[in-house]
């Protein structure tokens, strides 16, 4: 559950998990993809899930796009 805290700058989002909780158990391919998109609906940014990954921010993105077609197209829209 994302909670939103404030500070004395603002506001900041308090993440479920840390990115490596995120993922730790993906095995596969996949698993990490799945993973990926839970990671930035907790809040966290593509560039911070490239870095920790290791994977470019091309990358991310690539993931993503196709994670949300797929979603689209099962729900047709």
């Amino acid at each position: 559950m994302l909670s939103i805290n404030e500070t004395e700058y603002g506001y900041r989002y308090e993440k479920a998990k840390t990115l490596e909780e995120h993922f730790d158990k993906s095995k596969t391919k996949q698993q990490r993809n799945d993973a990926i998109i839970n990671a930035i609906e907790d809040a966290y940014t593509q560039t911070e899930i490239a870095k920790y990954l290791k994977l470019s921010n091309s990358a991310i993105s690539k993931i993503v796009l196709e994670s949300y077609k797929s979603v689209n197209s099962i729900h047709g829209t």
